[in-house]
């Protein structure tokens, strides 16, 4: 069985045109474009065990919304997806839940990352 997914990126045509993709692969995707409201969701939908998020966004960064849903939730697997912005963001204190996935990515990049918390 696949995992399910919360998918959040502040672009809400990124965010169905990915959700989508992943969804035409087999997977359970929430689609958020709000990354507060996606947060709220994830916390209380503990079958929802990957986040996929966007780092740039105008309410919270990616990289926050992953600090806090780990603070709150350590079962959960990450993946941001960022830009040149990447290269100072230190993921260490997550262990191996968070990958990187570059942007503008591929849908094969995205399914790699899933692929690589199984």
């Amino acid at each position: 069985m696949s995992r399910k997914i919360v998918l959040v990126d502040d672009d809400s045509k990124i965010a169905e045109l990915s959700g989508q993709s992943l969804q035409s692969k087999g997977y359970t995707v929430k689609i958020f474009d709000n990354p507060l409201i996606a947060k709220e969701f994830l916390l209380n939908n503990i079958d929802y065990t990957i986040l996929i998020t966007d780092n740039i966004m105008p309410q919270i960064n990616g990289i926050k919304l992953i600090e806090e849903c780990f603070a709150i939730r350590n079962d959960i697997d990450f993946i941001l997806a960022s830009g040149d912005d990447s290269a100072n963001i230190d993921i260490k204190p997550f262990g191996n839940r968070v990958r990187f996935v570059s942007k503008p990515f591929k849908r094969k990049d995205l399914i790699n990352a899933i692929e690589g918390f199984n």
